[in-house]
């Protein structure tokens, strides 16, 4: 109902003036409903940004996947308002649509966002089972009709279109060569983009202890070029093996750590003439996906062996490499089944400079009680960390608000879990 700008009522006043009152009373209620209700159409206005959080609450049944919308990122976490998706989930954003990838189901969902109220709504679901991978987190997208999911322990890449969640095609692209050994256990990477062609480092580690000979090693990366549809591998035997986690500089270049489990290898396993190989290093990756030759920091080295299990990369910035490690003197557990009581202990943090190998230790994480961080994203060229105060038990999200400082923007208290994701959609 449109509101009535101006109204002339002309009265001949007689003396049944009073049978008119309740017309008047009627008319002025009128004019107030509308004036209400132009009111309340006018408060639905369009958020102005918004942004997706993607985070995990650590269960005995496992890991729990939430995701929930917000035009300002919460100081706390309420999961009660979130959008629970399932167990051992993957959230990935492409504009304005979230897509959550469910290895256990096989499925893909896309999701819209309504621009005014910010509830999430679920527009078709893409089933992959029939293509034989098992593997859900390892998306990438190259455009808003063309994505790449792979299982490289299968030997699969499967293209799609996330405009109409359909299945383009599968290739057969073979099974690394850590693939189906006896004594090894695999991970994929979630993957990176070079120059618009998905990559997935591999990272592998041995499935019991302790007397085994080691495997071809090295660090391993799979390409597919998106444009000749081909696959290659490309690995670097400097170190061990590579992480499932890589980082990336401000101006697109990707480096691959050692896994943390290397670690344990030289404490652990008999690696007989493998035993010099790097374990606590970091490698440079090209844009063809060769690794770069020239280039390696070794962390032991670099430390003077004051290093017991490295991290991995937190930022990158400035050619500085921030990085989280764990020192302690007596060095790892006597028992091999407590390997992993360092990584409960508070994490320690250092700059090192990619050219020099210079160390600083950096003090922008004082007063957190971190034991670890890693990168999240970069929103209008900030940097966001997800992070877990020491025993892992409340995730932290952290903006970088310069080189040497951090600050906390967001608390999931009590949650055994991380901050996993974090896009803005508009």
């Amino acid at each position: 109902m449109k509101q009535f700008k101006s109204i002339l009522i002309t009265i001949k006043i007689r003396q049944d003036v009073y049978k008119i009152l309740p017309f008047i009373t009627l008319l002025s209620l009128s004019l107030i409903s509308c004036q209400n209700d132009d009111k309340a159409v006018n408060s639905e206005t369009e958020a102005e940004s918004a942004f997706v959080l993607g985070y995990i609450n650590a269960t005995p049944e496992g890991e729990i996947y939430y995701m929930s919308v917000h035009k300002e990122i919460p100081s706390e976490l309420d999961i009660s308002q979130a959008v629970e998706v399932g167990l051992d989930v993957e959230l990935r954003a492409l504009g304005e649509n979230v897509y959550t990838f469910n290895p256990g189901a096989s499925t893909i969902t896309k999701w819209e966002v309504n621009k005014t109220t910010l509830e999430m709504q679920v527009v078709r679901v893409l089933s992959y089972a029939s293509t034989g991978i098992s593997f859900g987190l390892s998306n990438i997208f190259s455009s808003e009709t063309e994505s790449y999911l792979s299982d490289l322990e299968e030997g699969l890449v499967m293209e799609w279109n996330p405009t109409t969640m359909s299945i383009t095609e599968v290739y057969d692209v073979g099974s690394h060569r850590f693939a189906l050994l006896e004594n090894v256990r695999t991970r994929q990477n979630r993957g990176f983009s070079l120059n618009g062609n998905p990559a997935w480092p591999i990272k592998w580690q041995y499935n019991q202890c302790c007397e085994h000979t080691n495997p071809e090693p090295g660090a391993l990366i799979g390409v597919f070029d998106v444009i000749s549809k081909t696959f290659n591998y490309y690995s670097d035997n400097r170190i061990l093996s590579a992480d499932n986690q890589h980082g990336e500089d401000e101006n697109g270049n990707i480096y691959v750590p050692a896994a943390r489990d290397d670690a344990f290898h030289k404490e652990y396993w008999n690696l007989g003439a493998d035993s010099n190989l790097v374990n606590k290093g970091i490698l440079k990756v090209n844009s063809d996906g060769q690794f770069d030759p020239n280039f390696l920091i070794d962390l032991d080295e670099v430390f003077n062996d004051k290093i017991t299990m490295f991290g991995g990369i937190v930022s990158i910035y400035e050619n500085q490499f921030l990085i989280n490690y764990h020192y302690r003197e007596s060095g790892l557990s006597d028992e091999f089944n407590n390997r992993w009581d360092i990584w409960d202990t508070e994490g320690q943090f250092a700059l090192v400079d990619g050219s020099t190998k210079e160390v600083t230790q950096f003090n922008g994480f004082d007063g957190m009680d971190l034991a670890g961080a890693w990168s999240l994203t970069t929103i209008d060229g900030v940097n966001y960390l997800g992070a877990s105060r020491t025993g892992w038990e409340d995730a932290l999200l952290l903006r970088q608000d310069s080189r040497d400082t951090y600050s906390i923007i967001s608390e999931f208290p009590g949650s055994n879990g991380e901050f996993n994701r974090l896009a803005e959609l508009w």
